[in-house]
């Protein structure tokens, strides 16, 4: 049985997010046939967990799938260390705001802290009954 190459057309299989560890091999199987393994390893991009004595012992993957692992990992660190900075930017240019804009915007009916003098008087007065 032959499989169609991959194509420029197809792209790369998708990144799996978890091991299946309900399939499972063991090294020696994975030994006796290694050619279909890493064929198989190859068109799936998928990891293989393999086990020595009947636990988990290795994770094979093929290596363009691994690299696009790495990339994805350092593209995520990036953009981490990026909103961190930007966070922290943020927090710096509010501590130099003066303290004004830094309060919330009072409830209605209650005067903001930026009116002041007659207005804010005026708005938080009551009317009194003739």
């Amino acid at each position: 049985m032959t499989t169609p190459k991959e194509g420029p057309s197809q792209g790369p299989p998708p990144l799996h997010t978890a091991i299946d560890l309900t399939d499972i091999l063991s090294l020696t199987d994975f030994q006796r046939a290694a050619k279909q393994h890493i064929s198989r390893l190859r068109r799936t991009g998928k990891a293989q967990v393999l086990t020595v004595n009947g636990a988990a012992a290795l994770v094979v993957q093929d290596a363009k799938s691994y690299q696009r692992l790495l990339d994805e990992v350092a593209s995520l660190r990036e953009r981490l260390s990026t909103r961190s900075t930007l966070v922290a930017a943020r927090v710096e240019d509010a501590g130099d705001a003066p303290p004004t804009s830094r309060l919330p915007v009072v409830a209605a009916g209650r005067a903001s802290p930026k009116q002041s003098g007659a207005a804010a008087n005026a708005q938080t007065s009551r009317p009194t009954n003739p």
